[in-house]
């Protein structure tokens, strides 16, 4: 398979791949961060300390939030509601690089398979059950970010479920977007 094809009216090469990489424990680990960003985000939107936490391994944002608010006895599940908790989350991470930094780290291979890819012109965005800050902030943490087309994506706030993060970054409109990037 060639990544790199060269149309003919130009010699800069075009896109001809997408790759969309998950982020926990495929490029990054981050420890306890996420266990300490939800304890944030529950202390500012919830008002009472974070008791239970769903099990996050392979799921969305959304999957992860609904179930750890439930186990929780939180009961207000408005769309408002999950945008105060988003908007949240974004922020703890935020505050949370350090403590990233600290305990997680980029995993081996990672950034080699990536500046391969780059250097290939494949265009490259991730498929995560993070919400888009979250994923943007781990990745920055490791520098992992700056080769990624993160509006070329799927993100934990789109879906409770993962397959459709993958229709989501693989959608005419990011198509589109992908083709007018490059």
């Amino acid at each position: 398979m060639r990544l790199c094809e060269h149309s003919p009216m130009t010699t800069k090469p075009q896109p001809s791949a997408l790759v969309l990489w998950d982020v926990d424990r495929t490029l990054v680990t981050t420890g306890d961060a996420s266990r300490k960003i939800y304890e944030m985000v529950f202390n500012e939107v919830v008002g009472k300390p974070l008791c239970k936490l769903a099990d996050m391994a392979g799921r969305t944002e959304r999957a992860i939030l609904t179930e750890t608010l439930a186990m929780n006895d939180v009961l207000n599940l408005e769309n408002e509601f999950f945008d105060k908790c988003y908007a949240a989350l974004a922020r703890a991470a935020n505050k949370l690089r350090e403590r990233m930094r600290a305990v997680g780290r980029r995993l081996p291979g990672a950034a080699e398979a990536i500046d391969a890819l780059a250097k290939l012109n494949a265009v490259q965005s991730v498929v995560t059950g993070n919400i888009k800050p979250i994923a943007v902030t781990k990745l920055e943490v490791f520098g992992l970010a700056s080769l990624l087309d993160f509006e070329v994506g799927g993100y934990g706030s789109d879906d409770e479920n993962r397959p459709p993060l993958i229709r989501e970054a693989r959608s005419e409109e990011h198509t589109s977007e992908l083709q007018s990037h490059h």
